[in-house]
């Protein structure tokens, strides 16, 4: 998607379901590069198991029975209201995940249709996640390494600007291709 200024009552149109996105600190949203892929999140025992790298947002459900501390959003609840308000205020790359229940083989659930048990599980809700700082550095290494062969997409490119306060000063390199003022004290 090309830049576009969401807001709280934007966003939920903007996004897709397993397709990352990148927030931005002007407030404007990208889809993230096509080599950062949604991760699968599966859930177990009634909670969700949020992938290494990732983190989710939690409480702001509004079903019953869920608590502050719970990532889980039920299909009926969208990417809008407080949620995205607070999506947008936090610059980053983010992704809404469907949570699958994994039904075994020797399971009786009655409730899981030959295709839910083909496909791994039955979708039980979805989650908002956001890519966290260990595996930032990782990435900004590999936007380094599409910079120098010359190959950096515009997506990689805005991705590269929504994690500037995760570039380290001095880093010319990177800091000069996020497009950082030269005034800007890390540049320095």
């Amino acid at each position: 998607m090309r830049p576009t200024k969401a807001t709280s009552d934007t966003l939920n149109s903007l996004t897709e379901l397993d397709v990352p996105f990148v927030v931005h600190p002007d407030g404007t949203v990208t889809d993230a590069p096509r080599s950062l892929y949604a991760p699968e999140v599966l859930g177990f025992d009634g909670h969700a198991d949020i992938p290494d790298g990732w983190e989710a947002l939690t409480g702001y459900s509004g079903q019953h029975g869920t608590g502050p501390g719970d990532p889980e959003l039920h299909n009926s609840e969208y990417l809008g209201g407080g949620l995205a308000r607070d999506v947008l205020a936090t610059p980053g790359t983010y992704v809404c995940c469907p949570i699958f229940w994994p039904v075994a083989d020797d399971d009786d659930d009655e409730d899981a249709s030959e295709e839910e048990r083909e496909d791994g599980g039955i979708l039980e809700g979805w989650v908002v996640l956001r890519l966290t700082g260990s595996t930032i550095p990782e990435r900004l290494e590999y936007l380094r390494g599409e910079l120098r062969a010359e190959r950096i997409s515009y997506g990689e490119l805005a991705e590269l600007q929504g994690l500037t306060d995760h570039i380290e000063a001095g880093d010319l390199e990177l800091l000069e291709a996020a497009g950082v003022p030269e005034d800007d004290p890390r540049v320095r």
